[in-house]
Formats: structure tokens, sequence, C-alpha cells
């Protein structure tokens, strides 16, 4: 499936933001309520998964950009 770039650059973005929202979710809603855990360890996760897929590309894009090294030992 394409994506637009400008979307494909927000997806980490969005994750993030949707574990924070479903964080103060559940802290808003209170213990009282039972299932505030599961909106708890969902923010979490999905923070994390946001975190994680930020990290993927920045490592990604240093491997494929040329280093000055590569640069030399072509020419």
């Amino acid at each position: 499936m394409w994506l637009p770039e400008s979307l494909y650059e927000k997806i980490p973005q969005f994750w993030f933001f949707a574990g924070l929202f479903l964080i103060f979710a559940g802290l808003y809603v209170g213990f009282a309520f039972g299932p505030t855990i599961w909106y708890l360890v969902l923010g979490i996760v999905c923070c994390l998964c946001g975190i994680g897929l930020f990290m993927m590309r920045q490592r990604y894009r240093q491997k494929s950009q040329p280093t000055d090294r590569t640069i030399l030992a072509d020419k």
C-alpha cells in the first residue's frame, strides 16, 4: 500500500500521541473504572511503537546515506 510521504512521515507521531491520549484518558477516568488498566497498557504499547518506528527509520536512513569513507573509496 502506497502512502503519500507527508502521511508516511507522521505515522510514528500518530502512534505516540494516540498512546498519550489513551494514557491520559485512563488516568482521567480513574482506577474505579474496570478497564482503566487496559487503557494504560494500550497507551504505553502505542507510545513504544511510535518511538520504535521513529528509531528504526532513523537507523535505516543513517545506514543508507553514503559516508565520507564510501565516497573517497569510490574515487
